[in-house]
């Protein structure tokens, strides 16, 4: 049985209490596809680097995809996206 999650997020850790890679590990094991929608802020662009690099990561550690919507109205055509890419697993 395969699942699914769909993470939105700001891209910004601020308090885990795992490395990236073992979360990597975990996710791996986990038989979890995990989606990610990155509302991420380029006043900061090394910030933004390191999320998409993390996000990116998880993206294909579990199999899933990362989206960057621009602005919020584009998070409203990725969604029927991630529901059509589930419907063919």
């Amino acid at each position: 049985m395969l699942f699914r999650s769909v993470l939105i997020t700001e891209g910004y850790d601020s308090a885990s209490t795992v490395t990236q890679e073992q979360l990597l590990g975990k996710v791996r094991k986990s038989g979890v596809r995990i989606y990610s929608i990155g509302l991420l802020s380029e006043d900061d662009p090394r910030r933004a680097g390191a999320a998409k690099l993390a996000l990116g990561q998880l993206a294909d550690a579990s199999g899933g995809l990362v989206y960057y919507p621009e602005d919020l109205a584009e998070v409203e055509s990725i969604s029927p996206e991630i529901a059509k890419a589930v419907r063919k697993q």
